[in-house]
């Protein structure tokens, strides 16, 4: 079980001329075993902040985020081999080959398969003399994604993993994301703007608003709530909370 209970944020963003303050308030979801939970909302809106507090990669001024009785902040060393992040930037050297990718990131997680790593790259067409600089934005998403698939985790978080990729590309990321949830233990937290997919795969909804939670709810209470009892459509959701 994932609970995230009244999860505050204060982010500076140091990019711009002057630091500007951001909050995220009060976020709170649980998620049991086989869920998974769509983030949507506009840009700006706080996803990737949320996110990356999840993994620990930025401080919380409230609250509390328990991986199955573990607490981020208390059991951090336990819950880094639970949880994989995917980011849709680029983390690595574009000069840096495939195979030294696989090798650096490997030797961060006890969990790591590299013989898993190797089929999936040779199932996906991803070469181990490959740079950044070499592959496509559809090549360097499906890494990503290989190289957290490869630690086993129980969980993935993912930020935006279809961002500017093709169709044939997001289907087979798809394919990788079914897979990966067959057996009915793992979860995926995943922030997107392709919502049509996360139609497809997502159990839950939760959609932010200028850093507030407007509502986190199943598919099922979604569909009878706003769309009396016809197909959700994640699109109209936007216009309802606009």
């Amino acid at each position: 079980m994932i609970r995230v209970e009244n999860v505050s944020i204060t982010y500076y963003d140091r990019k711009k001329s002057e630091s500007s303050e951001f909050q995220v308030e009060n976020i709170h979801f649980i998620l049991e075993k086989g869920e998974v939970l769509g983030i949507i909302g506009r840009n700006g809106c706080g996803k990737t902040t949320l996110l990356k507090s999840l993994v620990g990669l930025k401080g919380r001024d409230a609250g509390e985020v328990e991986y199955d009785g573990l607490f981020l902040g208390k059991d951090n060393k336990q819950i880094k081999e639970k949880i994989a992040f995917v980011s849709h930037e680029w983390l690595f050297d574009l000069n840096t080959q495939v195979k030294t990718i696989r090798d650096f990131y490997g030797s961060f997680y006890s969990n790591f398969d590299r013989k898993k790593f190797d089929e999936l790259c040779e199932q996906f067409e991803i070469y181990s003399k490959s740079t950044g600089m070499l592959m496509s934005l559809g090549e360097k998403a499906k890494l990503s994604l290989i190289l957290a698939l490869s630690r086993n985790p129980e969980v993935l978080i993912m930020d935006e993993p279809l961002s500017n990729l093709d169709p044939v590309v997001r289907a087979e990321i798809m394919d990788l994301l079914r897979d990966y949830m067959a057996d009915g233990e793992k979860n995926i937290i995943y922030s997107t703007h392709m919502i049509h997919e996360l139609e497809q795969i997502a159990d839950k909804i939760l959609y932010m608003k200028n850093g507030k939670q407007e509502m986190c709810m199943d598919m099922n209470e979604i569909q009878d709530t706003y769309f009396a009892g016809r197909r959700v459509d994640l699109e109209e959701l936007f216009e309802i909370f606009a």
